[in-house]
């Protein structure tokens, strides 16, 4: 959390879950002021501050007001916080000093944890949280791309071999449109439109689907995960487009030859 100096009357309010920043942002913009143990208090910003108590995975801040020493007394406390940074330079050091610190903090809390007039204390790092969100990350990537993949290759197949079927149906028609002097330029035109029907359709309404799931679904990712999701979403439909592109055409190719057999 970032280190901020108050006045005797004054407090700050940090979040950083979805939508938490701008809805205190609203208060304090307002000069909301709130009473603390008797003491009155005004607000010192008028915008929340975006920042976290703990390192981890998801934005759970869902909002903390900071209040001067002054306005608090030990009947309100709950929970004891300790923050810190390491000295260090490099990540040996940074691990070292990790690694010193909690074995510091567990011999100090050894004999107080649990039990009657004792405490319970938890400690969490960077690390940690990194290590664990590579993790998650890696798992969720895994099952997407595997059954993401598999769906998207069955879909494409099913839709080439359907077009191919037709086509396949289609070639008493072809041979009687050259009877008939029809060039071979609008014949290959009429596949290759008939084709991209077939395959747009499909692309335009999962397209459709992925907007409006996103609209709704923006605020579950906004609180699951940290950082930008435009760029993994780009990337997914530039793959979807890829694939469905390759299964076009070579459909549309296939479904040229089978018609120009019977030539």
């Amino acid at each position: 959390m970032k280190q901020i100096e108050l006045g005797s009357d004054e407090y700050a309010v940090c979040a950083n879950a979805s939508g938490m920043p701008e809805a205190y942002s609203i208060i304090l913009g307002e000069g909301q002021e709130i009473t603390v143990f008797g003491n009155t208090l005004r607000p010192k910003f008028k915008k929340c501050i975006n920042s976290f108590v703990l390192p981890n995975l998801q934005p759970i801040n869902a909002g903390i007001f900071i209040v001067p020493d002054n306005a608090v007394d030990e009947s309100g406390r709950g929970f004891d916080y300790f923050l810190g940074n390491y000295s260090a330079s490099d990540k040996k050091a940074y691990d070292t000093a990790e690694k010193t610190a909690k074995e510091h903090w567990n011999n100090a809390f050894r004999y107080y944890k649990g039990g009657e007039g004792g405490c319970v204390y938890s400690a969490s790092t960077k690390t940690e949280a990194k290590n664990s969100a590579i993790g998650l990350g890696a798992i969720v990537t895994f099952l997407g791309l595997y059954i993401g993949f598999i769906f998207l290759v069955s879909c494409g197949a099913i839709l080439a071999l359907k077009e191919l079927s037709e086509s396949a149906d289609s070639i008493p028609r072809y041979t009687m449109l050259r009877k008939l002097g029809v060039e071979e330029r609008a014949i290959t035109k009429s596949i290759f439109s008939q084709s991209g029907i077939f395959f747009l359709l499909p692309l335009l309404l999962a397209c459709l689907h992925a907007y409006v799931g996103m609209r709704f679904g923006k605020y579950g990712l906004d609180l699951l995960v940290t950082g930008d999701y435009i760029k993994p979403v780009i990337f997914t439909a530039a793959v979807v487009v890829l694939i469905y592109g390759g299964y076009f055409l070579l459909t549309f190719l296939g479904s040229k030859a089978v018609t120009r057999e019977q030539k």
